[in-house]
């Protein structure tokens, strides 16, 4: 089912009773964060007159989008909003260190985020995070535009200026598709409608015409200083203080030129460098998405965004080592050696790839989560709690601690969730106390079969490290798996990568060579924004259509997935 914004909102806004809502967005604003925050911000004045809506920007915005904020005579969003009670909405950030106003966040009474990076980690209270080329699309579709159509001009004359809610939102995916040169199905017919609705193309088209004659000469400067690689597929300019400053190079001025250079038919990937401060590198990434996913490029060194556009902000005093080491994860990621030891521009040569398999253990390798919910179900039937099997399938892959969060969300914080627990265990050894937990039906041989192939091979389960070994070697399987990860020896829950990351530093290989293998929700999600290759293998829920999104592979069986690993290995 699709986010209802307009329910969630009421919901929150009413049970914590306040009066006020402050949107955010992340520290460097492009049009699809401006058009998001600001969109939302007309959008709950006019629907909601009761509620006061305090939109937050940074005065960093670029340079398009700034032109309509400019036009607003309702709001000024580079004010530092000011209010005692409050609830916030986050839109277009991936995680909560790339946001504006993080105070803000941190004393809000509630908060909802709304997203489209594959990479965000559910950090809000109430979190809809839909992968689409523009946040400002998914915001479309969540809310209840009949409303605001239907509005009487008494109630609300904020629908009759410009730019009002259609017009920003509309903003949002125009710059954020590169004019619509990216869009899908659902973006048209997104756009196709906030026409109907009265947003003027030409009106709106004035904010992707930045260019100016300084500016063009600048650009002519930036491009004779750019530089290609591998093979030519690679362009890449690198542009610090010494430079910035002799030429008078802002970053308004080199951001688009990772466009430029990727929008060359002879180029697959285009990237800027730019010394911000002594010492701090601002770098834009762009590709076409397809020969290489920038967003997994950049993972490693903190970065991240979408498939075909990423960004970077690295502190760091060796920018060669900083510009090797990612043309090296091209070459690893893209296979644009001829062998194992083929070398770079600066002739360094690359070690073997090595590929390796993470497994997850319940309901993977042991056949234990369909007990556990059928204990689950005897307590719910017990004590007449509702609708159990939604909780728990809510919980898969999560550590003790976040399932008792999850439990919380679901039935109330004084839900006695550990009195539940105890009785579930008991219910859970009775039946199996003096036996091996149950494997699932092909797990030892395709552990077996990795092995005598060579594969590296670890664990990553939420569950303590103590219990795991135990389970493990009382199914006779331990000794397959060359580490084991687990629960409490990492400080995030799935479906934050930590988990993941951790396995593939242990096992000494990159993410994007090694496979893992899950049935939950949670850990596919965890698994996919660390940056690995996903196979969901469902046990209790059969994967919708975001999992097989995130899925490299989606296999009934665990001999299906052994037959698909060997074949691509």
């Amino acid at each position: 089912m699709a986010f209802q914004f307009n329910e969630v909102f009421e919901s929150m806004m009413q049970s914590h009773n306040l009066s006020t809502v402050v949107i955010l967005a992340h520290m460097n604003p492009d049009g699809d964060a401006a058009g998001s925050v600001m969109g939302l911000a007309h959008y709950i004045h006019d629907v909601y007159p009761q509620y006061k809506a305090l939109p937050y920007l940074a005065s960093t915005l670029d340079k398009g989008p700034m032109k309509l904020v400019a036009d607003d005579t309702l709001f000024d969003p580079y004010t530092f909003p000011v209010a005692e009670q409050y609830g916030v909405i986050v839109c277009d950030t991936a995680t909560k260190q790339r946001m504006i106003g993080y105070e803000l966040y941190e004393r809000a009474a509630f908060s909802i985020v709304i997203d489209h990076h594959a990479s965000n980690e559910g950090y809000g209270d109430v979190n809809d995070i839909q992968i689409s080329e523009a946040c400002a699309e998914n915001i479309f579709f969540s809310l209840d535009w009949n409303r605001w159509v239907n509005l009487d001009a008494s109630v609300s004359a904020g629908k009759s200026l410009h730019p009002n809610a259609a017009d920003y939102i509309y903003l949002g995916i125009l710059h954020d598709t590169g004019g619509f040169a990216r869009a899908k199905d659902t973006t048209m017919e997104a756009a196709h409608q906030l026409l109907q609705m009265g947003v003027v193309h030409k009106y709106m088209m004035k904010t992707m015409q930045n260019t100016t004659f300084d500016a063009l000469q600048k650009q002519s400067l930036l491009f004779g200083m750019a530089k290609r690689t591998l093979d030519g597929r690679v362009a890449y300019l690198c542009i610090d203080r010494k430079q910035a400053e002799e030429y008078g190079i802002a970053y308004d001025d080199i951001h688009p030129i990772s466009g430029f250079l990727r929008d060359c038919e002879d180029i697959e990937v285009g990237f800027t460098m730019y010394e911000e401060i002594p010492g701090t590198w601002r770098c834009s990434f762009r590709s076409d998405g397809v020969w290489i996913n920038v967003n997994e490029l950049l993972k490693p060194f903190g970065g991240g965004g979408h498939a075909v556009a990423a960004g970077l902000r690295k502190q760091t005093d060796d920018p060669g080592k900083l510009l090797e080491d990612v043309l090296q994860r091209i070459m690893v990621m893209t296979d644009t050696t001829i062998s194992h030891h083929g070398r770079t521009g600066s002739g360094k040569s690359l070690s073997p790839r090595r590929f390796a398999v993470v497994f997850d253990m319940d309901g993977v390798i042991l056949d234990t989560e369909r007990i556990v919910i059928e204990c689950w179900q005897d307590i719910a039937e017990k004590y007449r709690i509702p609708d159990i099997e939604t909780a728990c399938i809510a919980s898969l892959g999560l550590t003790a601690e976040a399932t008792i969060r999850t439990f919380g969300q679901i039935y109330g914080e004084d839900f006695p969730y550990e009195q539940y627990k105890a009785e579930m265990r008991e219910l859970f050894f009775g039946k199996h106390y003096g036996e091996h937990l149950p494997l699932k039906p092909g797990a030892e041989d395709i552990l077996k079969r990795l092995k005598e192939k060579g594969i590296p091979i670890a664990l990553a389960s939420s569950t303590r490290e103590a219990v795991v070994r135990k389970e493990l070697e009382d199914a006779g399987v331990l000794q397959y798996f060359d580490k084991l990860i687990c629960g409490d020896m990492v400080m995030h829950s799935k479906p934050h990568p930590e988990i993941f990351l951790t396995a593939c530093k242990e096992l000494g290989v990159n993410p994007e060579d090694t496979y893992a293998v899950e049935d939950s929700f949670n850990g596919i999600r965890s698994a996919y924004s660390g940056g690995l290759r996903t196979i969901m293998v469902p046990d209790q829920v059969q994967p919708d259509e975001e999992i097989r999104a995130l899925s490299t592979k989606v296999c009934q069986s665990l001999y299906e997935a052994a037959d698909y690993l060997l074949q691509n290995l």
